[in-house]
């Protein structure tokens, strides 16, 4: 049965959770985060910025890189006001609903309400989710899209929900025009299915019309960008550029070093991402080529490096992995970065490691969030590890901490009562 949502505390909670994750982000972005002007953005976000200009009049200037989700945000938050800090405080106010949004979709998998509500306060004041929180990155809006899908997913199987299986469906569908990469999520949400109802008939029916829903979203884009580059394409034409950038000799020879940007900076080296101007691939009269093209050489480049050099290929990949989940490379790491982004997420994924395993099965019951790490960590396999990539494995580890750490208090209180009972029995 569902977690039920009408208990007047636990909704009274979901506002002020929003205000204030919402008056964080903001404060946060004006005090540190916040550009002053466009020209500032790092590379995707400037592009978000240009896209959605291109929007505005009538006209979407991409060659299969990008979809129109995120873009077309940023374009209707424009056309409101396009004063630069006006749009970057209302994506902070969108982003600040994951965090009531991950207590919804909690609850309605049949958390606890301390729990759920846990877990949104964490996530309110996860330091990376601060930080993405103030930017123009598509994650703003991608992760309450994605709470949104887990929310309405039902955790039961049968007829009655066949709607909201299709509504899932639906939400991942807009979520992947925003993010591409949740493509991959798709064969994941079958395994959380079964695992959650047991039964691999019923976990299939219902991941069957997720899938339904799914495509209702994308299918009618996915006919337009195959028509308009005259090949067949899901939603983008970039799988090749994706795995090139962090699977390439380039990076081998790469330096590690830090670059320093107006209020953030960036690094270099083994493990991170190069675009297709520098990652070697491709000689200067073939980057003129149409998109479809470059991507095409890319993909088979990248495979013939692979298969060429294994080891070296395995070393990338493990220094991408490291890079996600432990914050490499410590060495040129900034202080805040090692104490509000390195240290915080190796702390979250031993303690989401302890509460699995002392928990085995709160996790199934909650495979929705306990498999996010899996969908991640495919992510990275394919492209890099960003720590952006990651945001919703974090929201996922912490929900499932919040969990753990709610039931083990609760039977550490149950036994010290009984305890005590049976003292002065």
């Amino acid at each position: 049965m569902d977690g039920s949502l009408n208990s007047r505390s636990f909704l009274a909670f979901l506002l002020p959770l929003f205000a204030v994750a919402a008056c964080i982000y903001v404060f946060a972005g004006l005090a540190f985060f916040y550009r002053s002007d466009v020209q500032a953005l790092d590379y995707d976000e400037w592009e978000y910025w240009q896209l959605s200009a291109g929007l505005i009049e009538g006209r979407f200037d991409d060659p299969g890189r990008r979809t129109l989700g995120f873009p077309a945000l940023l374009a209707a938050l424009r056309m409101v006001s396009d004063d630069f800090l006006f749009v970057q405080i209302a994506v902070s106010v969108i982003a600040a609903t994951a965090p009531p949004l991950l207590s919804v979709a909690l609850r309605r998998n049949g958390a606890s309400r301390s729990a759920a509500l846990l877990a949104g306060t964490a996530l309110t004041l996860w330091p990376p989710q601060i930080f993405i929180a103030a930017s123009l990155y598509s994650e703003t809006l991608a992760l309450p899209l994605l709470l949104s899908a887990l929310a309405v997913m039902p955790r039961t199987g049968g007829s009655s929900h066949a709607a909201r299986w299709l509504a899932a469906g639906l939400l991942l569908g807009a979520l992947a025009h925003v993010r591409t990469m949740y493509q991959l999520l798709m064969p994941i949400v079958l395994l959380m299915v079964w695992l959650e109802c047991g039964q691999l008939r019923s976990a299939a029916r219902n991941w069957l019309l997720v899938m339904a829903g799914f495509a209702l979203a994308v299918l009618p884009w996915s006919i337009h960008v195959s028509h308009k580059l005259g090949t067949p394409v899901l939603l983008t034409a970039n799988g090749g550029e994706t795995m090139a950038g962090g699977l390439n000799p380039v990076l081998l020879s790469t330096s590690e070093g830090v670059a320093k940007l107006e209020r953030r900076s960036t690094w270099t080296g083994p493990g991170k991402w190069l675009p297709v101007s520098g990652n070697g691939y491709l000689s200067a009269e073939e980057q003129d080529l149409p998109y479809t093209e470059q991507d095409r050489l890319l993909q088979r480049r990248t495979f013939e490096w692979i298969a060429s050099a294994p080891a070296a290929a395995a070393y990338l990949t493990l220094r991408k992995l490291a890079y996600q989940w432990t914050g490499y490379p410590w060495r040129n790491s900034e202080l805040r970065q090692i104490l509000f982004a390195s240290l915080p997420i190796i702390a979250l994924v031993v303690t989401f490691l302890i509460a699995v395993w002392r928990h085995p099965r709160m996790a199934r019951e909650q495979a929705r969030f306990a498999l996010m790490p899996l969908f991640v960590i495919g992510v990275a396999l394919i492209s890099w590890g960003s720590w952006r990539f990651r945001q919703p494995a974090d929201a996922a580890m912490i929900a499932i901490v919040a969990c753990a750490l709610v039931s083990s208090l609760r039977r550490d209180a149950i036994s010290s009562s009984s305890r005590i009972a049976s003292t002065y029995a």
